[in-house]
C-alpha cells in the first residue's frame, strides 16, 4: 500500500502548503533555507575523513 499512500500524502501535503497564507509560505521557505545552511556548514566542518 507505500505505492498508493506515498502519492496521496505528498498531494495532501502540497495542497495544505498551497492552501496556507503567502506570508506563511514565505516564512517556511525563510526557515527552511536557513536550517539547511546550517545543517551543511555543521556537516562540513565536523565529517571525519575517511581513512
Amino acid at each position: 500500500m507505500a505505492w498508493i499512500t506515498g502519492p496521496i500524502a505528498i498531494v495532501g501535503c502540497f495542497y495544505l502548503f498551497i492552501s496556507l497564507p503567502r506570508t506563511t509560505q514565505l516564512y517556511f521557505l525563510l526557515w527552511n533555507l536557513i536550517g539547511v545552511s546550517v545543517y551543511y556548514l555543521y556537516g562540513s566542518r565536523h565529517t571525519v575523513p575517511s581513512p
